[in-house]
This record gives structure tokens, sequence and C-alpha cells, in this order.
């Protein structure tokens, strides 16, 4: 795996755990937005992996 694709895994992970301990709280608003951050760049390290 490319060294920048396990970067941006590495980030999307980090704002998927913000998105669970936010879920944790009840604040929802902040869920979606940092799960919307993760699939991002979940999808910039697919994209830049091939």
């Amino acid at each position: 795996m490319k060294k920048e694709t396990e970067n941006w895994l590495k980030i999307a992970r980090n704002d998927l755990k913000i998105a669970k301990a936010l879920f944790k709280e009840g604040l929802y608003l902040g869920v979606i937005e940092h799960s919307h951050a993760s699939l991002e760049k979940l999808l910039k390290g697919i994209i830049n992996e091939y």
C-alpha cells in the first residue's frame, strides 16, 4: 500500500473514532459531519491507491 494511501486511511479512521464518540454523547450533527469526512477520506485513499 502506498504511503499516501496509508495516511488517508489513518485520517479516515480518526474521523470515524470522533464520530463514534460524538454518537455516544448524542451530538448527532457532529456524527454526520465526521462520518461524511471519514468516507470522503477513505474514497480519496482508494482513488490514490489505484
